[in-house]
């Protein structure tokens, strides 16, 4: 019997098409948002900004569930000393850490944006960090938006006038 730990991508291993889940699919198209991001197993970010004036939206994110290497990663979105970031209409769930992490950002909305620490089939769900994180930003209203299961809290905005 094949391990399913051999089926996993790597060096010189593409990644492999798996069969579409169709209950899934259908509640995905139940909720409007038919586009889902599969980080699961991804190193350290689900999604990770590094460019000005980026838009995110309409799309479910499974985050990174576990900090490897230990102490980094393990995100849902994060973004970092960027400007005019605007996230709308995007679900993160099962992110390690903050399923939404905003550090030095300056400009930018959060929308009906939905951060749930619930486990996403994979881990156990956010078991560090608040479920949105703000630091160091500005000018960034959260409007239209709910947090589950941050295990720190739902929301959390830090500043130590560095942006």
């Amino acid at each position: 019997m094949t391990s399913p730990l051999e089926s996993l991508p790597g060096t010189g291993k593409p990644l492999a098409a798996e069969p579409m889940d169709a209950a899934e699919f259908e509640g995905l198209l139940r909720s409007g948002r038919a586009r889902l991001v599969d980080a699961r197993n991804a190193s350290q970010y689900g999604i990770r900004v590094e460019a000005d004036d980026v838009t995110l939206s309409n799309f479910t994110l499974w985050g990174v569930n576990f900090a490897s290497p230990p102490g980094l990663g393990g995100y849902g979105v994060k973004a970092e000393n960027v400007t005019d970031l605007s996230i709308d209409h995007v679900d993160s769930k099962g992110a390690y850490k903050a399923q939404f992490d905003l550090n030095g950002v300056i400009g930018g909305t959060l929308n009906f944006v939905t951060a749930d620490g619930t486990s996403n089939g994979v881990g156990n769900g956010s078991t560090k960090g608040a479920a949105i994180a703000i630091t160091d930003s500005q000018d960034i209203p959260l409007e239209n938006s709910s947090t589950n299961n941050g295990a720190y809290g739902g929301v959390a905005i830090q500043q130590s006038n560095a942006a």
